[in-house]
């Protein structure tokens, strides 16, 4: 086997491994998620508590307190239809998330001549590699590039900052993220940096249900590569 070859399939095994960190740092974060809803119930019950004490006294005073209602009710009307367009707004804003499903495969919507055209190196067919409940598609290098490409489907909710923050040692050369702004995706992250000594572009992309991993690890590897590839994978679903 080719030594560039050897070194593709190297980069997709590093690049695995700082996927499995993610699922890790993820699963974590669901847990002090869970903490944190407890204490809010706790804090809603509580606030309950409070509110019933508050609706009896209020009783007793309803013939002063309806007066004040009737006068300012025209207010109240005008304020909830200011709010009403902004509502709407974030509705439509919520609706352009892409929602890939927990079982997606990456694999299914970007095939080999579409990332070599973007990624601007030849790639091998891609492989589907299930990874404690989610994706890679991995694509190596063909035509004797030391280079390959990861697609990777997390389906776990969580900060894009925390989790890169959860697997910055994993990376060496790491620059500092930068935010971008994909269509489909909620928020997004880009980096470089040097996987296994091997240069990497890097993209993380949260949608709804989870996040995606694009890696393109090349020695002309960029972020903007890397976030062509993430625009087609979500433009594709």
């Amino acid at each position: 086997m080719k030594t560039s070859t050897v070194r593709g399939l190297r980069g997709a095994v590093a690049a695995s491994g700082v996927a499995m960190l993610m699922f890790v740092a993820g699963c974590g974060g669901s847990d002090d998620a869970g903490d944190t809803n407890a204490d809010e119930s706790a804090e809603g019950a509580a606030d309950g508590e409070a509110a019933a004490a508050e609706d009896d006294s209020a009783a007793e005073e309803e013939p002063v307190e309806d007066g004040a209602d009737a006068e300012e009710e025209p207010v109240e009307d005008g304020a909830d239809a200011e709010e009403e367009p902004a509502d709407d707004g974030a509705d439509a804003a919520a609706g352009d998330v892409v929602s890939p499903g927990e079982d997606f495969d990456p694999c299914t919507v970007v095939d080999a001549a579409a990332v070599s055209d973007t990624v601007g190196f030849d790639v091998e067919d891609g492989a589907s590699d299930e990874l404690m409940g989610g994706m890679n598609c991995t694509f190596v290098g063909s035509g004797g590039e030391a280079a390959s490409v990861l697609v990777q489907w997390i389906p776990i909710e969580n900060d894009l900052d925390t989790m890169i923050d959860s697997v910055s040692s994993t990376y060496e050369n790491m620059s500092d993220p930068e935010e971008l702004s994909i269509p489909g995706a909620a928020d997004a992250r880009g980096f470089t940096a040097e996987v296994m000594s091997q240069a990497a572009a890097v993209v993380f992309a949260g949608v709804d249900g989870g996040m995606f991993q694009v890696m393109v690890m090349s020695a002309d590897g960029t972020v903007e590569s890397a976030q062509a590839l993430t625009e087609l994978t979500l433009s594709s679903i």
